[in-house]
């Protein structure tokens, strides 16, 4: 008998706290690459940003890879739907940082992402070396900025003045005034870094009727680069790349059962003290 994981049915109460058994912690990297030669002259005020996201990830065009001949992750638990970068800045390296903008990809372009804050959408693309997906970001320049990835979740949770948990949409980015110059001032964005890090995912109700009660496909993953990055020479003209993995929010396992050797036969899978909502940054219950 072969039983795989049925992630409507599994999923609901498995966030997070044993997503380490498929992704190792989240690594980071930084190189300086010369300016792509033949590219047009843009926008001084932007500087572009290579992204590599160091997973197997599935994109429309893209297969997920295998291992001995067996699929790691079925194509669907691969699949990058959305990829919201929340991109945090700050005068100074040691902060503190505040909300400057939003970059997004969308697999379908009628999904909806943050209104009334600066956003700027790019595309995915399978990576030069195996197993890596990269994305071109456009960041403003003036400020040292950080990077918060999440994959296949665009509404992010927090918990309110009367202490019940709220979709959180206040977003506002930060505004500068002569970025590049000593006399530039930022007027902070929202939220701060620290509140950032507070928000969660919506709670689970495992009795729900609801299509939020039961994780579905594509699966929930996050990553970040921490380490500031520093945009505020304008007369620098590299292209910068930043790389990271995403881990997964859902933990998967697989019941491989052969009876006529075994002996037994699973009729059925339950599962105990599963967990109804996680943070972000870290995955944590």
């Amino acid at each position: 008998m072969n039983i795989k994981n049925k992630p409507l049915l599994l999923a609901a109460g498995f966030l997070l706290a044993s997503c380490s058994l498929f992704f190792s912690c989240t690594s980071e990297s930084l190189t300086q690459a010369p300016e792509v030669p033949g590219e047009p002259e843009g926008d001084n005020s932007r500087t572009e940003v290579l992204l590599t996201l160091k997973n197997n990830l599935r994109l429309k065009a893209s297969a997920p890879a295998t291992r001995a001949g067996e699929v790691i992750a079925t194509e669907d638990e691969n699949y990058i739907k959305t990829l919201d970068v929340y991109v945090f800045g700050s005068l100074s390296e040691d902060g503190p940082y505040t909300f400057q903008e939003l970059h997004y990809y969308r697999d379908d372009a009628s999904l909806t992402h943050l209104a009334g804050i600066k956003s700027f959408s790019f595309d995915l693309n399978p990576g030069a070396e195996p197993n890596t997906t990269t994305g071109l970001l456009r960041l403003t320049k003036g400020l040292f900025v950080k990077f918060y990835c999440i994959a296949n979740r665009t509404q992010l949770y927090g918990v309110d003045a009367a202490g019940d948990l709220k979709p959180y949409d206040y977003f506002s980015s930060l505004v500068q005034t002569a970025p590049g110059q000593p006399a530039n001032a930022v007027t902070p964005g929202v939220p701060t870094e620290t509140d950032f890090l507070k928000l969660q995912t919506q709670l689970i109700d495992p009795a729900g009727a609801t299509e939020d009660d039961i994780f579905v496909n594509p699966l929930p993953m996050t990553g970040a680069y921490t380490t500031p990055l520093d945009l505020t020479d304008f007369s620098t003209a590299t292209r910068a790349q930043v790389g990271f993995r995403l881990s997964r929010m859902v933990a998967r396992f697989d019941i491989v059962n052969v009876a006529e050797e075994s002996r037994f036969t699973v009729e059925s899978i339950s599962m105990s003290n599963g967990r109804s909502a996680s943070s972000f940054f870290p995955i944590v219950p």
